[in-house]
């Protein structure tokens, strides 16, 4: 009796786990995507014009193409976990490096004249709207491989819950520091703030693949092939089924 219980509780423990880490993988997630998405149309339309916004929007299906082909391409051979990690890196790569271009004095804010011509407006605005193609739906697409129909049906409203928690932190802390009028010797002007809220989120969207990483680590494997456990499941039903069909006849 006492090994049944303790192997009940390492079960439930590693469910628990299971569910800490791809919540909080998700968190982080939908915090950096929620900045982000709020400051493209503004930055875009502060350094192209909003004229422009709805070519924008357009173009933005073609100009994804190439990379949702290579996309493909890497699903069919590479680890659903592997590929979250790179894509959240390479995304706070770049994000890192937008926000070092929102200061420059050419390209970025500090600029006040508008023109198609800004070519740092379109790319931080196509670069954005690869975040919901890329990284939230390749999230989904390793929770769901790891994750049985019965698992989905029972935690996912909490990961759900906890994606929300965090799009309401850096929605709420970025609404502040904006409005905030910081009295300091070096006052913070607006370029800066959204260096920062940039570089935030980017900084927020590396902590992924940590999450993902300790995920791996510490839960034990065959907790982490979700529909492999199902399709053992049905098979030996199906066994069973057949064999008292047999033992009838």
């Amino acid at each position: 009796m006492s090994s049944k219980f303790w192997s009940f509780w390492d079960v439930e423990r590693s469910e628990y786990l299971k569910l800490v880490y791809l919540s909080l993988a998700f968190f982080f997630v939908i915090a950096a995507y929620t900045v982000m998405k709020d400051l493209k149309d503004s930055i875009f339309i502060y350094t192209v014009g909003r004229s422009y916004l709805p070519t924008a929007k357009i173009l933005s299906m073609i100009v994804l193409i190439p990379a949702i082909l290579l996309f493909s391409y890497l699903v069919d051979r590479m680890r659903r976990y592997r590929l979250l990690c790179a894509y959240s890196i390479a995304f706070s790569l770049i994000g890192f490096a937008c926000a070092y271009l929102l200061g420059n004095p050419v390209v970025g804010l500090d600029n006040p004249v508008t023109s198609p011509n800004r070519w740092f407006g379109w790319f931080f605005f196509f670069f954005v709207e690869g975040y919901s193609p890329f990284i939230v739906s390749l999230f989904w697409a390793f929770a769901n491989s790891i994750n049985s129909p019965k698992e989905t049906k029972k935690y996912y409203s909490y990961m759900v819950a906890a994606s929300k928690v965090g799009g309401i932190v850096t929605a709420a802390f970025s609404w502040y520091f904006f409005s905030c009028n910081f009295n300091s010797a070096v006052p913070i002007s607006g370029t800066l703030k959204h260096q920062i809220i940039v570089a935030l989120s980017s900084a927020l969207l590396l902590l992924v693949p940590v999450v993902i990483f300790f995920m791996v680590k510490t839960v034990p494997g065959y907790m982490l092939h979700g529909y492999e456990a199902v399709y053992k499941e049905e098979k030996a039903m199906k066994k069973a089924e057949i064999g008292r069909a047999s033992c009838r006849e």
